[in-house]
């Protein structure tokens, strides 16, 4: 990881949000249609400016079809924070599959509702501080400091932190790569 400063971040950011766009074809507003983000803000990251919450870089990574890290880049770690919750991604590895892995801390009571992620993928919480509930369609875990629980993530998800709040590294694991 480099030392790069947050306008470089930023730049960065703004290259990888274009690069993914005209790879995939996409226009402004057909990227705008895919992810529910307006084409001014879409517009405005693309030129570095502002800076994107953590459902903003989910929603972008899951219109365009990559993962979290692809799109923000191998640089410092960086964070994301939106409602009581922070997001850094801590680690990216690209060896037999894809496995992002955050830190995730939450205020006293504070939520993150996120949307499903692609079939296959999957979610491993480790909780380290805190009480943390994770709750999908089918399954409901409370989880305390030290407890674990892997769910199927290409459904919707939620967290909910406890009374004191909570700390979490949560991994997400991608499906193996199928051979074109």
């Amino acid at each position: 990881m480099d030392n790069a400063t947050p306008q470089e971040l930023h730049r960065q950011f703004a290259q990888r949000i274009k690069a993914f766009r005209t790879e995939r074809g996409l226009t402004l507003v057909g990227l705008a249609a895919l992810t529910g983000i307006g084409k001014s803000t879409l517009s405005n990251l693309e030129r570095g400016e502002g800076n994107p919450t953590i459902e903003t870089i989910w929603q972008l990574a899951q219109g365009l079809q990559v993962g979290y890290g692809e799109l923000v880049g191998s640089a410092a770690p960086q964070s994301s924070a939106a409602a009581g919750v922070s997001v850094v991604l801590v680690d990216r590895e690209d060896a037999e599959r894809r496995i992002e892995t955050f830190r995730m801390h939450f205020d006293a009571g504070a939520c993150r509702q996120a949307d499903g992620h692609a079939a296959g993928v999957s979610e491993h919480v480790l909780v380290l501080r805190g009480t943390l509930t994770v709750t999908t369609p089918a399954e409901r875990a409370v989880l305390q400091a030290g407890e674990a629980w892997t769910f199927a993530a290409d459904q919707t998800h939620r967290y909910e932190a406890g009374r004191a709040g909570a700390a979490a590294l949560v991994s997400v694991v991608y499906p193996e790569a199928q051979p074109t």
